[in-house]
């Protein structure tokens, strides 16, 4: 039976720890443990969710951090099409920003818009968050429907028919004169033919 000694206790403990610390260092290189935690986003409506366009649309954006914040985006849909890119180059771990967004007075922009934010941190951890506000635009809602009025027509209407009947009166008038002028031939024809008879009485 083998005996191990305290001394060669010592040393396979000591290897098993070398070996371990190969391992993680082969895993993570330079011993430097990544970043695993994701940044906080926050979109809130500072002016409710339904605003006037007069106002501009209002919202606020928080993002936190536990190392620093690379990006912020904001992407926009529905009653406004825009995106808004924000980049830190300088360590950031929190960010609040409230925005209004103006807009000229023959904007069309209004309805139901769905703005998407997207926070990203240095490692490439990220988080998201969505809101949705009315903004009311009674220039951007209004919607004109321009129908011809019963009186426009009625005039291309009653010309229409006023000329089919004269069309066809005319044709018909037509076609009889061409029946009595061939009447009148026939008659002619035969009124010469009585004569020559009457002048020539021996002749049947």
């Amino acid at each position: 039976m083998r005996l191990v000694t305290r001394g060669t206790a010592l040393w396979g403990i000591v290897a098993l720890v070398l070996v371990v610390w190969a391992c993680e260092t082969t895993r993570n290189p330079g011993g430097i443990q990544r970043d695993l935690i994701p940044p906080v986003l926050t979109l809130s409506n500072t002016a409710g969710d339904t605003q006037q366009i007069a106002g501009g649309l209002r919202f606020t954006v928080s993002a936190a951090d536990n190392l620093s914040l690379k990006s912020i985006d904001l992407t926009f849909s529905g009653g406004l099409i825009s995106t808004i890119d924000t980049t830190f180059i300088s360590e950031t771990k929190t960010y609040t920003k409230s925005y209004t967004i103006t807009f000229g007075s023959n904007s069309g922009a209004g309805g139901s818009i769905k703005i998407v934010g997207r926070a990203t941190d240095g490692a490439g951890n990220n988080a998201s968050d969505s809101i949705l506000i009315f903004l009311s635009n009674v220039q951007a809602l209004r919607v004109r429907l321009n129908l011809p009025c019963r009186e426009s027509r009625l005039p291309r209407l009653a010309g229409r028919e006023r000329h089919q009947p004269d069309d066809a009166a005319e044709r018909l008038a037509r076609i009889l004169g061409a029946v009595r002028g061939f009447r009148r031939v026939r008659r002619y024809a035969h009124r010469r033919a009585v004569q020559r008879n009457v002048q020539r009485p021996g002749v049947r």
